[in-house]
């Protein structure tokens, strides 16, 4: 037992010394979807507003590392066409799992990186529907709508002390449309996936 305790003592140091923790905060700037409909068309997705993130990341080598994160942003979903636009209040959840590869050593004080990975986010409409205008394109609902993502990105890290970093994520972030809660009306067609550009900037501790 008290060479199982000294072995511990020993190897959590270690293994700590290979784990970062990341928070953030930034900006999400989603890009619209066309509604199709023999009336004419619209502009559907979500509104820009802040997003928070928190991951943590673990090293597999020098300039490889794989990481685990939740990424919130704010917005409304909205649906405009013309000079009319619509909105419901509403949020997204994302979670996430990515590698990293940062092209310059550990010692590097400027340390950029490429990174790519996949997860699910959650569309969540968070009011009471009610009539909208442009209901002939579509209309709104209070729930979730979960959907896998794709995100890839690029950033930069910058080390201020030997365990903090400042940390510059640009990531682009994709997913299919959510119609259970952004309802395309009858005999209206999506016209591709839901984009979504957020850069964030971070502490990192390591």
């Amino acid at each position: 037992m008290r060479y199982l305790v000294l072995y511990l003592a020993m190897g959590i140091p270690c293994l700590a010394g290979d784990w970062e923790a990341t928070a953030g905060a930034g900006f999400g700037i989603p890009r619209y979807v066309t509604f199709n409909s023999p009336a004419g068309s619209a502009q559907a997705g979500m509104g820009a507003r802040y997003a928070l993130n928190a991951f943590a990341s673990r090293k597999l080598g020098p300039k490889l590392m794989v990481e685990g994160g939740w990424l919130f942003q704010d917005g409304d979903f909205e649906l405009k066409s013309g000079s009319a636009k619509t909105a419901f209040d509403a949020n997204t959840h994302a979670a996430y799992a990515n590698v990293v590869w940062k092209f310059r050593p550990e010692e590097s004080k400027f340390r950029p990186f490429i990174q790519g990975g996949s997860g699910a986010k959650f569309y969540r409409g968070i009011e009471q529907p009610r009539p909208r205008p442009l209901a002939e394109f579509g209309s709104f609902r209070d729930g979730t709508d979960a959907r896998p993502l794709i995100l890839f990105g690029a950033g930069v890290e910058y080390s201020i002390k030997p365990h903090l970093a400042l940390r510059l994520d640009l990531r682009e972030i994709t997913t299919p449309f959510p119609t259970s809660v952004i309802v395309p009306a009858p005999g209206v067609g999506v016209s591709g996936w839901l984009w979504d550009f957020v850069p964030t900037v971070g502490v990192t501790f390591k």
